[in-house]
């Protein structure tokens, strides 16, 4: 045997035999532990020392990551729960209006189906603007249905079918038109889409639009597409610019209301 080897087997009977000791200190509360309690603590003690510090930094960390994570799931259900008292607000104010106008493009109850569609795909694994469900002609699927989210916000429409799948274009697809009203002022207009979720609107400066306006769709079963966050007006240019944007967050939708 050479001497390398009788080295590393040197350390392999020095690890063994020290383990074996602490094996010996921790199982035997006899005279034999207590003969070896000072040799083995004081060439232990360090070792004892640094693994409680381990397992202190360790339970402390998995304490911080549970609260982060409950943490972050109170502040989705929070942002959920905003959003959907946006969309009730929206609506209420706009059924509060008393022309009858307003009210005859308000959402209506409606015997048609509806199909629940988990979302597979969305931004950015998908192009933007477009989301991947998990339902498709087998399921009832055709082109052209629309997608709400909670049943009472437009999304888009169903633009591919595949066997299990679709895929949806989402309205705030860049340049796509679609003929809306605002709520209060019963203005009717194109919601143009910026991409994003985002959309504009160019009416003349003439006409009152006020921020916080609900914005519908137009058709026998209106729903509510945005609110008005922003009015970009100029005294040189005859023009303005009002934006808004889906008032739901893509990202954290788990699936979109299909209707026949």
């Amino acid at each position: 045997m050479n001497r390398t080897n009788r080295t590393n087997s040197s350390k392999k009977i020095f690890w063994g035999a020290l383990a074996a000791l602490f094996l010996a200190l921790i199982l035997f509360n006899g005279p034999i532990g207590h003969f070896l309690s000072k040799p083995v603590m004081a060439v232990g003690r360090p070792f004892l020392t640094m693994s409680d510090s381990l397992k202190n930094w360790w339970q402390g960390n998995l304490f911080l990551i549970e609260k982060k994570e409950n943490l972050e799931n109170e502040n989705k259900l929070l942002r959920k729960e905003i959003e959907e008292m946006k969309i009730k607000t929206a609506l209420l104010g706009a059924e509060g209006k008393d022309d009858k106008k307003t009210r005859s493009f308000l959402p209506k109850k409606s015997e048609q189906k509806y199909l629940s569609a988990p979302i597979l795909v969305r931004p950015p694994q998908s192009p933007y603007d477009t989301l991947l469900v998990d339902a498709g002609s087998k399921d009832g699927v055709k082109e052209g249905m629309r997608a709400t989210a909670y049943g009472d916000v437009f999304l888009g429409y169903v633009s591919e079918v595949f066997g299990r799948t679709s895929k949806i274009t989402l309205v705030s697809f860049f340049k796509k038109e679609t003929n809306i009203m605002l709520a209060s002022s019963s203005i009717s207009a194109i919601a143009v889409g910026r991409g994003g979720g985002n959309f504009e609107i160019i009416l003349p400066r003439s006409l009152k639009v006020l921020p916080g306006e609900a914005v519908l769709t137009l058709g026998r079963e209106p729903m509510l597409m945005g609110i008005v966050e922003k009015i970009l007006a100029n005294f040189s240019d005859p023009f303005q610019k009002i934006l808004f944007r889906l008032p739901v967050n893509i990202q954290e939708l788990k699936y979109v209301i299909l209707k026949y």
